[in-house]
């Protein structure tokens, strides 16, 4: 450790470490006598691992806030920068280079330990395989021997590496190698049954107080690890977790043992976690390193890890060696996990306090002193919780759903309590964070801790229970269908659940937690359908539940008004039909009315529940209306059916809804009357087929459209009503009046032709009276006689040619309709003439004629149709000759002179470079041709190359040329040259042309002509392995892997911060193509994947790339492992060796990148700034 502070000061700072002026602000507190030259170089070599740049930031100063025990007077700026050190500002930091920020990245922490761990890991495996083959030439005493030898040889690694000032990384990792070993020991001296032989029993005398004696020192350490082992009870507690290993042959002692480790261990450190003091000491206060501790101390600490990892040994051994029965276990590995996550939750706990006392203490000096570097300061509001605490609360996750999953089948009492710890587990966290995947977490937990409750029951309890209820729902046949009701008190919980959560402020959350509930709801309410009394309950217990939740809101939310009115009608209907089973639909009908009556009069008065009240009523007319249709349909197709006059019941609709609209508030009032047309109009699908009802339909229609019109005043409706009143009375002249005769054809037309003339009669009184109705009215009447009108001269028309054509004969009836008709024309039209009056009174005075000369002879009619028929075929082709030129004067534009984006002058140009591609085939056979054809064909590529060059760089603009076809022939005549002569293509010509396309990225700014490059290159490797006779795949897929991998490192696209996954993953499929290739297809040869790995390895770690350092790792061990225990008696003393020679190596390089990286960094850089100086 370094020297103290002369005056006491605690510094906490949280700052990228990454920053270019960490150096700058340590240099000038230096100068200050804020810390001491040693304090600095152990900061630097323990935490400095990133690229430091010199320069100060031309920024405006920031303040940093620390915490002290003692005020220190402000400074100004310039004394901070009063100093001969100080370097003379510049405008752009100096850009590092990148060996030594690679040598820099491979000194940091992170690196240091994976190759520490790479190193370790396979020297214990390269051991075990010399062990494995040698094991049967060794006793027990000494196959255990070589396990206790490396537990030493670590121990004493450790314990020298403490010793030295600049080795505390590789010390670590080597105390955690043994506190890792410890616990197999105590494992492998109970497998190997050392206490049967006397002999052996010197080596468990001498192994286990030796054990015990490393477990106490290195609990003891402070110097590499503070705060290990705090206190008796851990200690204790880790020596009883390895004593527990012995006495394992003895019957049922495993799983005692296992079980007496969980709960004993549970116990002992949540009694230790709250018997602990304050986190921040006195001490703590004084040391300038507190800021660091505070970094390791969010996360679950050495001491609770090594714990963990002993149980898990335990459960390892329990479940995989001893066999117990892992069903047995559930219990074991929910308590297992349940301590994991409650000690990541408890380090979540504990950051969070002393991030507050941090931020207390900090007011003190937030104006202190001034830097030129920016600090990333603590906050509380979003603290910076290590990702090592959620990978515990995973594991322990993990743990407890695999403790559910191995008890749920046989020991539903274990599963049971395993779900209470869940349930605990996820509890908290929804109280911490409001996560709904927490919520839906607890949902599940607490619903399968019914069902396991269930299955408690004995089975005659269940028989009963099941029986008693299937009788009183009549459900026999779907006893399953109970669980609509028995569930429902779940649905409750949930209720006040989430009711707790709304008085919490925690809206979000409650409300995905009533979306679960309503889901869950939904669902028993549909097994419950197929059960009357079932589904009535349901329906009762889902409304009053859906009105205590709508009650207890507030503001009240309109779906969930809606909702619960619903469901309240809903469950009305259902009860009738449970107590009324045999209802026919129309009286289902008629209930539906009512219904709806008694829903539009509630929501006359202003509310929610009343617009809920008017919405519904909607929804049951339309119901109502569709029985009564299903009755209906039938007789519109003749088909006689005694119920269908029950349609005339659905004309309450219409009738309550002009009520409504004459009773109700001025913003309903113009819906209620359009709707109450609508259903008018709708009903008279209902009635008008059947004469018993058709009358009645349109009366009551006739009436309610005179009472809607008075309010609604526009021309549509009063076109219906008319159109109401005119179907009324064709329909009581379609029926036999008394004393009169039942009316033919003709007898229609004349019907029609005084109607005609009556409605324009009634237009004139009507435009007198003057007032806005009676306008309205007249437009009305107006519209429907020139309707008849139109209908009547068309079907005169129609008889005047089946006149002519002899089928048959003119009558009186006739003649006199054409004649009424022309008189109501020109009663219309004689004081507002018009052009449609004007030929109106033609058409009729030509069917007039036409009915007169029927009376005639036919050859005398023949003539007279023949001439004006001829009359109006000329009309009509000089109609259509007019209409054809209009519309070919219209679309007879000139076209535009751009297509698809190319200019007329551009497309000459591709036309005239196609022109030059087609005459190649005819210049292949000229003497010329076909030298190029010959000597020059491996060449053609590098000479296309040449001409694309020239095509892409001449000045075609300045001599009045687009450069746009240019630069595209450019672009793929070498690709069209390439492809033409792909057999006999050089490896040279290949790379010239990749060398081409990486001018044009260049000069066009695009990286992605470079991949063309890249592919090209490809190629050329390809023939030259094929010229080399190189036939293993692998030389093959290793230009595809770095291809890949090239794209990921240059493309601009993925360089973005939103496309960092894809390029992650392009990464891992490059790496992993190469590294993984090597693997299936190369185990033979174990250097090549291993050398394959290692590369990998150090480019992840010196590069900072995850990519790298995953794929690498994984092959690593898998190749380690493939040739360790799968083939290890094949040499397996030369992969001894090897293996041995390697893992040492990877240890040293660890240890001198953590010992020498300043002088490495300050090599590079000397050497780098001695090259520059050169010539």
């Amino acid at each position: 450790m370094s020297s103290p502070l002369e005056r006491p000061l605690k510094l906490e700072i949280r700052l990228p470490s990454d920053h270019p002026h960490l150096l700058e602000g340590l240099d000038i507190w230096l100068r200050l006598g804020l810390i001491s030259d040693t304090q600095v170089k152990q900061l630097c070599r323990e935490f400095l691992v990133c690229t430091v740049v010199l320069q100060p930031q031309p920024e405006a100063e920031t303040k940093v806030a620390f915490v002290t025990s003692d005020s220190v007077q402000q400074l100004p700026v310039a004394t901070l920068q009063s100093s001969s050190r100080r370097q003379p500002p510049q405008q752009k930091p100096a850009k590092p280079n990148l060996i030594s920020t690679m040598l820099q990245s491979l000194g940091a922490e992170l690196s240091v330990r994976w190759l520490l761990f790479l190193g370790v890991f396979l020297v214990v495996v390269s051991s075990g395989v010399l062990a494995a083959s040698q094991w049967e030439r060794f006793p027990a005493s000494g196959q255990y021997g070589v396990l206790f030898a490396y537990t030493l040889s670590f121990w004493g690694l450790s314990f020298w590496a403490t010793r030295q000032s600049n080795l505390r990384l590789t010390a670590q990792t080597l105390l955690i190698v043994t506190l890792l070993l410890v616990p197999v020991n105590f494992w492998a001296m109970d497998s190997f049954r050392l206490w049967q032989n006397p002999k052996d029993w010197i080596v468990v005398a001498i192994a286990c107080p030796s054990l015990t004696a490393i477990t106490i020192l290195l609990s003891k350490n402070r110097s590499i690890f503070p705060n290990l082992l705090t206190g008796k009870l851990p200690l204790i507690n880790i020596l009883g977790l390895n004593y527990l290993h012995w006495g394992w042959q003895l019957r049922g002692f495993p799983l005692i043992a296992v079980y007496v480790a969980m709960i004993g261990t549970t116990i002992i450190t949540v009694y230790h976690n709250y018997q602990q003091p304050n986190p921040i000491s006195e001490e703590d206060r004084r040391d300038v390193y507190d800021g660091l501790r505070q970094r390791q101390r969010l996360s679950i600490s050495l001491s609770a890890s090594v714990i963990i990892y002993a149980l898990i040994v335990l459960l390892v051994r329990a479940i995989f060696v001893a066999k117990v029965d892992v069903t047995q276990l559930g219990l074991a590995i929910g308590i297992c996990g349940w301590l994991v996550t409650w000690l990541a939750q408890q380090g979540r706990a504990g950051g969070r306090g002393q991030g507050e006392t941090i931020q207390n203490d900090a007011r003190g000096l937030a104006n202190a002193a001034l830097t030129k570097f920016k600090i990333q300061n603590y906050s509380p509001s979003s603290p910076p919780f290590p990702s090592s605490l959620l990978l515990w609360e995973r594991l322990g996750g993990i743990l407890l759903f695999l403790g559910w999953l191995v008890s749920v089948v046989n020991y539903p009492m274990s599963a049971i309590a395993v779900s209470a710890l869940g349930l605990w587990f996820v509890g908290s966290r929804l109280r911490q964070y409001s996560f709904k995947v927490d919520f839906a977490a607890v949902f599940v937990i607490g619903l399968q801790m019914i069902w396991l409750g269930w299955r408690l029951v004995p089975d005659s309890l269940q028989k009963l229970a099941i029986a008693t209820g299937t009788q009183l729902t009549n459900s026999q046949n779907e006893p399953w269908a109970l669980l609509s009701v028995a569930l429902f008190p779940y649905i409750i919980l949930m209720v006040a659940l989430t009711d707790r959560l709304h008085r919490s402020q925690k809206r979000e959350l409650a409300k995905f937690g009533e979306l679960l509930t309503l889901l869950f709801g939904a669902f028993l309410t549909t097994i419950a359908i197929i059960n009357p009394a079932l589904r009535s309950l349901n329906l009762l217990f889902s409304t009053i539940t859906l009105a205590f939740v709508t009650q207890r809101r507030s503001p009240s939310s309109l779906p969930l008004i809606y909702l619960t009115h619903i469901i309240g009608v809903l469950t009305f209907c259902f009860t009738i039909n449970w107590l009324l089973p045999t209802l026919s639909q129309p009286a289902w009908a008629s209930i539906l009315l009512a219904l709806m009556v008694a829903e539009w009069v509630f929501s006359l008065t202003e509310g929610l529940w009343q617009r809920s009240g008017w919405d519904i009523g909607l929804g049951l007319a339309a119901a109502s209306f569709f029985l009564l249709w299903m009755n209906a349909e039938s007789s519109w197709y003749g088909i006689a059916d005694s119920q269908a006059n029950w349609g005339v019941l659905w004309l309450v609709t219409p009738i309550a809804l002009t009520g409504v609209a004459n009773a109700t508030i001025i913003e309903r009032r113009l819906t209620s009357r359009y709707l109450s047309v609508l259903a008018v109009v709708t009903a008279q699908l209902l009635t008008l087929q059947l004469p018993e009802t058709r009358l009645i339909g349109l009366s009551v229609g006739t009436g309610l459209m005179f009472a809607n019109t008075r309010y609604l005043r526009n021309q549509i409706s009063a076109v219906i009503t008319e159109g109401f009143l005119l179907s009324f009375i064709v329909a009581l002249l379609w029926v036999d009046v008394p004393g009169l005769p039942r009316l033919a054809l003709a007898g229609w037309f004349v019907v029609g032709a005084i109607a005609i003339l009556i409605l324009w009669l009634a237009r004139t009184i009507l435009n007198r009276r003057g007032n806005e109705l009676a306008i309205i009215y007249a437009a009305a009447s107006d519209k429907w006689a020139i309707a008849l009108c139109g209908f009547e001269l068309f079907g005169l028309t129609l008889n005047s040619i089946l006149i002519y054509s002899g089928f048959i004969t003119s009558g009186f009836f006739y003649l006199a309709a054409t004649a009424i008709i022309l008189v109501a024309i020109v009663y219309r039209s004689w004081r507002e003439p018009t052009n449609w009056a004007f030929y109106g009174i033609g058409w009729s005075l030509e069917l007039l004629t036409a009915q007169v000369l029927g009376f005639g002879e036919r050859s005398t009619l023949r003539i007279a149709f023949a001439e004006r028929g001829l009359s109006i075929a000329n009309i009509a082709l000089g109609l259509t000759a007019q209409l054809v030129g209009e519309w070919w004067r219209r679309n007879s534009q000139t076209s535009p002179s751009i297509f698809g984006g190319i200019t007329i002058a551009e497309m000459w140009v591709y036309l005239g470079l196609l022109e030059v591609a087609g005459m190649r085939v005819y210049w292949r056979e000229t003497a010329v041709g076909r030298f190029w054809a010959g000597p020059l064909v491996p060449w053609n590529g590098a000479i296309a190359c040449v001409v694309a060059y020239f095509l892409y760089i001449l000045p075609w603009e300045s001599w009045g040329w687009s450069k746009r076809p240019w630069q595209q022939a450019a672009y793929i005549i070498p690709l069209i040259s390439l492809w033409e002569t792909r057999l006999q293509v050089y490896p040279i010509t290949l790379l010239l042309a990749a060398g081409f396309y990486i001018f044009l990225a260049k000069v066009g700014e695009n990286i992605r002509f470079t991949y063309i490059s890249v592919a090209l290159i490809d190629w050329a490797l390809y023939r030259w392995f094929d010229s080399l006779r190189l036939t293993d795949a692998l030389w093959y897929v290793t230009p595809i892997g770095f291809s890949l991998l090239y794209i990921a490192q240059v493309d601009t696209q993925l360089k973005l911060p939103e496309y960092k996954a894809a390029r992650h993953i392009l990464r891992v499929i490059g790496s992993g193509l190469i590294c993984g290739w090597a693997i299936l297809f190369n185990q033979d040869t174990a250097w090549i994947p291993g050398i394959f790995s290692l590369i990998a390895i150090f480019a992840g770690l010196a590069l900072r790339v995850r990519a790298f350092l995953y794929i690498g790792t994984a092959t690593f061990l898998i190749t380690t492992i493939y040739q360790s225990v799968i083939f290890s008696l094949q040499y397996s003393f030369l992969k001894w060796v090897v293996g041995l020679l390697v893992g040492i190596l990877l240890i040293y390089i660890a240890a001198n990148f953590e010992t020498r990286r300043a002088q490495i960094t300050s090599l590079i850089r000397s050497a780098i700034d001695e090259f520059q100086s050169w010539e």
